[in-house]
């Protein structure tokens, strides 16, 4: 597995307007994508920071599995950077009793692939 880049960071919080008017007023970033329920802000490096509100349809999945900002690393192939974490994960774990758990999980955070945009309508994560 070759990790490229971390091609962004996703925040989803209850306080979305305030985080909102934080990134674009206060800090000025610039706006790439906006809809009702999640904006994208573009740096001027190119890095991007996307927001979502509880509305948004990915916010339970964020707020369910992770513990705070989720980044988003670019791999080399998507499918097989998966396999091996998951065979890493199970390799090296300690037996725990959270980890004894079958849900899944990797030590409570499903793994899971974007295989399209993580905006727009055509955003698709998959278990």
């Amino acid at each position: 597995m070759e990790v490229r880049d971390v091609r962004g960071v996703g925040i989803y919080t209850h306080k979305y307007d305030e985080m909102v008017s934080l990134l674009r007023d206060t800090m000025g970033l610039a706006v790439k994508f906006a809809e009702e329920t999640t904006v994208e802000f573009k740096t001027s490096e190119g890095d991007e920071v996307q927001v979502l509100a509880p509305a948004d349809p990915y916010y339970e999945f964020f707020k369910e599995h992770a513990a705070g900002p989720v980044p988003l690393f670019e791999v080399d192939n998507v499918h097989s950077a998966r396999s091996e974490l998951v065979g890493r994960w199970r390799r090296d774990r300690r037996p725990t009793r959270a980890r004894q758990q079958r849900n899944g999980s990797i030590s409570g955070l499903r793994m899971g692939t974007c295989t399209s945009s993580p905006v727009g309508s055509t955003r698709k994560i998959e278990e």
